[in-house]
């Protein structure tokens, strides 16, 4: 059962280098492993009026994003079952990168610290952000901005 009476919700994410799809099905598995699609349409490029290429599962997305580096993208899964993470975000970035991401309830600062925690080790990245419903950034500058300005809050 999908719940859609979430409240304000935290997301969570950290970098990675690495970009396939094999390496987004473990990240899903591990930490949203109960999950459907949100989308049932992909256009690339990423938010196209006009998009060149439409595809109609986020595996089939993957896939071809692994072969095209330069394109970015932004996936949502939510959660079919129990547990304070909703929803799980895998955004490719434009410079070969991908960020992951975590949704979860509004549960204190132990909460969102454990699932950083986790986040930083799965992926072996240095930072994590978490902030309110923050949209994935679009690379890797730009995640990096962002943890600064955050911290620096």
């Amino acid at each position: 059962m999908v719940r859609f009476d979430m409240g304000p919700m935290i997301d969570c994410y950290a970098a990675s280098d690495i970009r396939t799809a094999a390496w987004a099905r473990a990240f899903l598995d591990r930490f949203l492993p109960k999950r459907r699609e949100l989308a049932s349409v992909y256009d690339v490029p990423y938010m196209a009026e006009q998009p060149s290429r439409i595809f109609h599962s986020a595996d089939a997305l993957m896939n071809y994003l692994e072969s095209n580096p330069e394109q970015r993208h932004v996936m949502y899964w939510v959660s079919t079952g129990e547990g304070l993470v909703r929803q799980a975000i895998v955004a490719p970035t434009i410079d070969g990168a991908m960020i992951l991401g975590l949704s979860c309830e509004v549960d204190g600062d132990t909460f969102i610290a454990t699932l950083c925690h986790e986040l930083k080790e799965f992926t072996g990245a240095q930072d994590c952000l978490a902030d309110l419903e923050l949209p994935p950034p679009a690379s890797i500058d730009d995640f990096l901005e962002l943890v600064r300005s955050v911290s620096d809050r």
